[in-house]
């Protein structure tokens, strides 16, 4: 395998007619590749905290103020990708390289009449999102909230018999399976909320997704 690579770093048998960020071409005989995290790294959260606004729901304000928690603690674990190339030029310098731009990638073929904006597509997205998050066992906000109206009949999740129980005025129960961290219902609640505030991407950063164009 050979590539073509700015030069970083080189380890000349002889002193090299190229100057410093000029491309050369090498044959890589071997390499190595780690991940590092924003910690190691020293990469600050450059988001800023989301404010709540008094008129959103509770769902809103639960969820919200669930994820400004959740980038104060797990940012400094995302991982990035760090890739280490070693190899030969044609004039037989040694060359090593420090590649931090490099994300692996696959690729996924769709049908040809699914567009960028199509339900389709935008499920599709949704879809590998959600296993990508499940799967890797991430954290869901709890006691995500349902209001009911004053004298609304609701079912108790409690209730061992099935039957409808009528409460008293509001009635706070929580959507899906706490204990489930991969609750449908709560995360469908959960995308809802971040894809109605624009915050689908910060979404994707966690998973180690950093362009979804």
């Amino acid at each position: 395998m050979s590539t073509k690579i700015k030069k970083t770093n080189t380890k000349p048998s002889t002193k090299p007619n190229t100057t410093p960020n000029t491309p050369i071409t090498f044959q890589v005989v071997d390499y190595f590749d780690e991940d590092k995290t924003n910690r190691d790294l020293l990469i600050e959260n450059e988001n800023e905290e989301i404010k709540i606004p008094s008129t959103a729901t509770n769902i809103d304000k639960k969820v919200l103020g669930w994820w400004n928690w959740y980038e104060k603690t797990f940012h400094e674990n995302v991982k990035n990708y760090h890739l280490y190339l070693f190899g030969k030029s044609d004039k037989k310098e040694s060359v090593c390289t420090h590649t931090h731009s490099f994300t692996p990638y696959l690729y996924v073929q769709i049908p040809k009449k699914w567009k960028k904006k199509s339900k389709e597509y935008t499920y599709f997205q949704e879809w590998v999102l959600k296993q990508m998050w499940m799967r890797s066992n991430k954290p869901m906000p709890k006691n995500i909230p349902i209001l009911a109206k004053a004298n609304q009949f609701v079912r108790s999740k409690n209730n061992g018999n099935g039957k409808n129980i009528k409460q008293g005025n509001n009635v706070s129960t929580t959507i899906g399976d706490d204990s489930d961290r991969q609750c449908e219902k709560r995360w469908s609640t959960f995308y809802k909320v971040m894809k109605n505030h624009n915050l689908v991407d910060r979404l994707w950063y966690y998973v180690g997704v950093k362009n979804t164009s």
